[in-house]
């Protein structure tokens, strides 16, 4: 699996800048490494290397869900001799990112075997997430493809549990699960005992999933012949079906049974998550947004992010948005991209818990951060600078800036957005 399953404590602050651009740009391979949207737009635009230009294009449909044409760009990419081994396994791999979030797994189970013929990945954290989509399309190579019913505008009311995570109701067949709504899980997730009482389908095979604090989870994976959410019926809904302990907290006092995740989610289109005076809703539907210049939000596979500003880093940043994290978080592994937001931090343990159990780390603390998104403003305090909270991003959007001063957010899947909203009035 490419994403953790984030459950508690993640921070970082941000100001949406969609627009702003670098200072340098970065080598396409660079670009490339980094899923840094800005980089690859200024590479898609070059004229003196044509071939490069079409794959930093095809990397940017990619990101952009304009998949049509990034299969084709890729694709030509990937045949391109000009372009060297390491370059053709990055257009491959990104392919098999893409055919896994069409749920096109017999396609992304040949083009990481395609992949893997150039050799492996030189940055270690892909190579890892690489061979471990290559093990889940293995086993998921026979499912079809997940169908989905229209969609119509709708809202769900949403609840809150004991680790602050938004909770609603999901129908597995014929069994109605109150279930964890998380932005950061690629795929629905499902504990093993759940998977039995509701009759998920367990393929044969093994996955690892990797979390924020183990290298991997032995895991499985599931289908489920009609999930019902929102009123939209789906059907070959696949799941991680995970150990039971794998998702007990606190000596078992708290445990989640069902996530609902991102393929899942990302059907609906506008997601607009809402405070009001009876709770907070979950409104959904086709967006009346064209996508435009000013999109800001992005799909790394199904991995969602945003292309933020921070007060005293010089570049915008790239943050990863998990609606599962209770706090944000900035990646040490990425620090020389924000440098200066280190001066005068101090140091101390943390414990983060995910997948696996919990794990206590030494991580620097930025004070405070201002956080500008559009017309909000967001004041954190004691921002964690950890190792690894997301491979590719700067860091994580959690909570702390999704819910801050009592508002909500949009993800918006159709016009590519992501926006904060102020809290309602008094």
């Amino acid at each position: 699996m490419t994403r953790s399953l984030l459950l508690v404590s993640i921070a970082a602050a941000v100001l949406l800048s969609a627009n702003a651009a670098r200072a340098d740009t970065p080598s396409l391979a660079a670009a490339l490494d980094a899923r840094d949207p800005l980089a690859l737009k200024a590479l898609a635009a070059q004229s003196d290397h044509p071939d490069q230009a079409t794959l930093a294009r095809g990397s940017l449909e990619a990101l952009s869900r304009l998949d049509d044409a990034a299969i084709r760009d890729l694709e030509a990419s990937a045949t391109t001799s000009s372009l060297g081994a390491d370059l053709r396994r990055t257009a491959l791999n990104e392919l098999a990112n893409l055919w896994l979030r069409q749920g096109r797994f017999a396609d992304a189970k040949a083009a990481f075997e395609s992949a893997n013929t150039f050799g492996p990945d030189p940055n270690p954290a892909h190579a890892r997430d690489n061979a471990q989509s290559l093990d889940f399309a293995r086993v998921a190579a026979h499912t079809p493809a997940m169908t989905a019913s229209a969609v119509t505008p709708g809202s769900l009311p949403i609840t809150r549990d004991m680790a602050q995570l938004a909770r609603a109701d999901v129908v597995i067949g014929s069994s109605t699960e109150n279930a964890v709504l998380d932005t950061g899980a690629n795929y629905s997730t499902i504990t093993e005992g759940a998977a039995r009482r509701v009759g998920v389908h367990v393929l044969d095979g093994q996955i690892m999933v990797t979390s924020s604090v183990s290298e991997a989870t032995p895991s499985r994976v599931g289908v489920a012949d009609r999930v019902t959410f929102g009123g939209v019926e789906y059907h070959n809904v696949v799941f991680a079906v995970l150990p039971d302990e794998s998702l007990s907290f606190a000596g078992g006092r708290y445990k989640i049974d069902v996530i609902v995740g991102l393929p899942v989610l990302m059907h609906l289109g506008r997601l607009a998550f809402a405070a009001d005076a009876q709770g907070e809703t979950l409104s959904f539907g086709p967006s009346p947004d064209a996508r435009g210049p000013d999109s800001n939000f992005w799909l790394d596979g199904l991995e969602p992010f945003a292309t933020v500003s921070v007060d005293n880093a010089p570049n915008p940043l790239t943050m990863e948005i998990d609606s599962g994290a209770r706090t944000s978080q900035l990646n040490h592994d990425r620090r020389a991209n924000f440098a200066a937001l280190l001066d005068g931090a101090s140091t101390h343990a943390v414990s983060i818990g995910g997948a696996g159990g919990t794990l206590t780390q030494q991580a620097s603390v930025v004070p405070h951060l201002t956080v500008h998104v559009g017309a909000q403003t967001v004041t954190l305090d004691d921002v964690e600078v950890i190792d690894g909270p997301s491979a590719d991003q700067d860091g994580v959007i959690g909570q702390d800036v999704l819910r801050s001063h009592g508002g909500g957010y949009v993800l918006d899947f159709d016009a590519m957005r992501f926006e904060l909203t102020p809290p309602p009035p008094h």
